[in-house]
């Protein structure tokens, strides 16, 4: 449901891959909109995801100050706040599920702690995984 969800939102937006820590990528964030983290790789690896205009106007002042850029291929602007208008219809789909609490330990890449059986079990932490910025850095 999430990728069919996902699939059928409006075509746009961006994704660019870039050399900055978390704590970078925030302090250039600060008063701009359109734009977030959608995913930390690394600890100077980092995804920004959002509307094209915004994200290339924030990609031309980090290339300005030398920081390498390079977009991604891809469909729509994953774990930003362009997938917002989906959120609902995957909550309602999510609360028709039966879930059980996980067997074995699984890493949370919303936390990037370990997933409680609570979390696994809520609607509300699979929607915010599917909008959060995936803490991948913070699983290793």
């Amino acid at each position: 449901a999430r990728g069919r969800l996902m699939q059928a939102l409006p075509a746009g937006g961006v994704m660019v891959a870039v050399r900055l820590s978390e704590a970078e990528a925030v302090e250039r964030l600060a008063g701009r909109s359109g734009v977030g983290i959608a995913s930390l790789n690394g600890p100077r690896s980092l995804v920004l995801s959002g509307e094209v205009a915004a994200v290339d106007a924030l990609v031309a002042d980090l290339e300005a100050e030398g920081v390498r850029c390079k977009r991604l291929r891809v469909s729509h602007a994953f774990h930003s706040p362009l997938i917002e208008p989906m959120l609902d219809d995957f909550r309602q789909v999510l609360e028709g599920v039966e879930f059980r609490a996980p067997q074995l330990p699984v890493v949370s890449n919303v936390s990037g702690g370990l997933l409680t059986a609570e979390q696994a079990c809520a609607p509300e932490y699979w929607v915010r995984q599917a909008r959060e910025a995936v803490r991948f850095a913070d699983n290793v």
